[in-house]
């Protein structure tokens, strides 16, 4: 290893950086030979692509391709690739993580012959997009081939293992209010381990009403768990400073503990840094139904989860590899921003672009403007990092975390949680989230969405409690139709699966599915809307009387708040595409020192209970008090 790991925000400067000729045959095996460009892809590998991505990006750990789970017949190449690029960027001083993955391979050559793919409840094998297939965590062939990758990558120079998409077998999806499909896997190592250790039948339908589905998705996900620590010990032993990093695939935004069996709160302890993969690259929206994509929901939910010793670094993404263009260099800074402010390290997303014609990397000459803009705000954040250390978020506004009732209610119960987050973000307000049973110490207005969370809460004078699903139009919906009429679903469910196997198998289904934006299905959220006028109206009243904390303007702004020792710290990032001129509503007076993130200079105000600020993209204020208390 080049240096010991510092997780730390300025000092952990992440890169998602797949290339090699490993990667170009994925691209064209994911996408049905799209065009790929492969003289980026090879020059990444380079002194050309470690130039552009530790001098201009200044990023310090550079994930790279290793295994993309093709048969070693094949992959071979690819091995000896990730070799010459993990010398390359060692020499110049950067660690590497190598990417593994996990839970699929490619259905060719030997990988024809093997017997672990997982398999639904008839039977079939569970397709991982085009040409490959989810492999069984219970499977010791698989787990023991997992095992070599590892140790080959460790042997060739690797600091660092990077397990991606933990996924545990078949996935449900959601349509027309209800949950379709099977969850896991139905294979005969699966069923029989489940029957020995439960003395049942692993259920063949999702119906989160039913206590043995319950049950089995319990089990299914310390499974994985155990796999993971499985595979994280055994890197240990084949070297002991070893860092262990995976994707935990977007977790917050979606039900992951239902969907693939991410139990993130155990998956974190086993990994040296946590890193979250989602579609909240931030983006306003202000058409008609005004939408806010963003990280302030994933990061704030994901912090209580979180060990105290342990770092998060989130990678974001718009509609999703393949699909997505470059971003402007503007918009990867507010990702940047967005996540510095609320306490966590941005991954930059450095490959899987398709530029509209062809696959590409963000190492391209053509990305000079975001290659150069990365790499000042990276040096800023490296030369700002004592900013984010020592310090406690000081929100006066807390959500209580609805705990296992979101995921087994997420289609009624997601809408009002996030919908309430979202309200209070486009209002400027600052909130955190807590645990049931974390202490109330320093909140003064805590918004629970479970009645019964309400009746456990011991009275507190100081503390205004909002239970806001009896506020007026945040009522939770009825179940659909489809969810309480199993025939129905079942059908539903069956054409949606015809659709998905079709999506892989077939070129022409998959470019008409594509055409039609079928992929927003997948990975868009309907989350990210604003919930009506109306309903943000209603809980901002429920919020009045509150003293506390809020950004004014015109356009969103997240304003986050953090105590540093006697040192109030507000950060203030614009989601807008343009500056704004941006009113702190504060409790007291005093004076405030101002930092812009790409600016060395400091300006000093004194304010009485109104600071006005420009924001570009990023402002730091620290707030002397003259009087009062926050």
């Amino acid at each position: 290893m080049q240096k010991k790991p510092e997780y730390k925000i300025g000092q952990y400067r992440p890169v998602y950086f797949w290339a090699g000729p490993g990667t170009i045959r994925m691209n064209r095996l994911k996408f049905m030979q799209v065009p790929v460009d492969e003289a980026v892809h090879h020059t990444a590998h380079t002194e050309v692509g470690a130039e552009v991505i530790v001098n201009r990006m200044h990023q310090n750990w550079i994930h790279l391709t290793y295994s993309w789970g093709f048969p070693p017949e094949e992959e071979q190449e690819d091995w000896d690739s990730f070799e010459t690029a993990t010398k390359t960027y060692h020499q110049h001083g950067k660690n590497v993580f190598a990417y593994i993955q996990s839970s699929n391979c490619v259905y060719d050559g030997s990988f024809r012959k093997k017997d672990w793919y997982v398999r639904d409840p008839q039977g079939r094998k569970h397709y991982y997009y085009s040409g490959r297939y989810m492999t069984c965590f219970q499977n010791r062939d698989w787990i023991n081939y997992l095992k070599e990758r590892v140790a080959d990558a460790i042997i060739r120079g690797a600091d660092g293992i990077f397990f991606d998409n933990l996924w545990y077998g078949c996935q449900p999806s959601s349509l027309f209010g209800a949950w379709l499909g099977m969850a896991g896997c139905f294979c005969t190592t699966c069923r029989d381990r489940y029957t020995r250790e439960e003395g049942k039948e692993i259920p063949r339908h999702v119906d989160l009403n039913d206590e043995e589905v319950i049950t089995y998705l319990h089990w299914r996900a310390a499974r994985l768990t155990e796999v993971v620590a499985d595979l994280a010990s055994y890197a240990r032993e084949v070297k002991e400073d070893i860092q262990i990093s995976a994707n935990d695939y977007d977790l917050v935004m979606r039900p992951s503990y239902l969907i693939y069996g991410i139990d993130f709160p155990s998956l974190a302890k086993i990994q040296d840094v946590t890193m979250i993969e989602n579609f909240a690259l931030p983006l306003w929206t202000p058409h008609k139904r005004e939408r806010l994509a963003n990280n302030a929901l994933t990061i704030r939910n994901a912090r209580p989860f979180l060990p105290p010793d342990k770092h998060l670094s989130v990678i974001s993404y718009d509609v999703g590899i393949g699909f997505d263009p470059v971003y402007p260099a503007r918009r990867i800074l507010q990702g940047m921003a967005e996540a510095a402010a609320l306490g966590c390290s941005m991954t930059t997303k450095g490959t899987e672009y398709h530029d509209g014609k062809k696959m590409t990397l963000i190492n391209a000459a053509e990305y000079a403007d975001q290659q150069q803009a990365i790499g000042d705000f990276s040096r800023w954040l490296e030369s700002h990092q004592t900013i984010y250390t020592n310090r406690e978020n000081s929100s006066k506004v807390a959500l209580m975390h609805p705990a296992d009732s979101l995921w087994q209610k997420w289609l009624t119960l997601a809408p009002i949680y996030f919908g309430a987050a979202q309200t209070l973000i486009k209002a400027g307000i600052p909130w955190k989230v807590i645990k049931p049973g974390d202490s109330l110490e320093g909140i003064n207005t805590l918004l629970v969405f479970n009645p019964e969370q309400k009746k456990q809460l011991a009275a507190k004078p100081n503390i205004r409690i909002i239970t806001v699903p009896n506020l007026p139009g945040w009522q939770p919906k009825p179940d659909s139709w489809v969810a309480h009429h199993p025939y129905f679903r079942n059908v539903i469910s069956n054409v949606a699966e015809v659709l998905i196997r079709t999506y892989h198998a077939n070129s022409f289904s998959r470019s008409v599915m594509d055409h039609l934006g079928m992929a927003k299905l997948v990975t868009q959220t309907n989350l990210y809307y604003l919930p009506t006028l109306q309903k943000q109206t209603n809980l901002l009243s429920a919020l009045q009387q509150m003293n506390s904390i809020r950004a004014i303007s015109n356009e969103p702004i997240l304003l986050e708040i953090w105590q540093q020792d006697d040192l109030t710290q507000l950060h203030l990032v614009n989601y807008a595409q343009q500056p704004q001129h941006v009113e702190v509503i504060l409790p007291w007076s005093g004076t405030a020192r101002i930092i812009t993130s790409g600016f060395a200079d400091i300006k000093s105000i004194d304010f009485t209970s109104s600071l006005f600020v420009e924001v570009d993209i990023y402002t730091v204020c620290f707030i002397h008090q003259d009087k009062g208390v926050i």
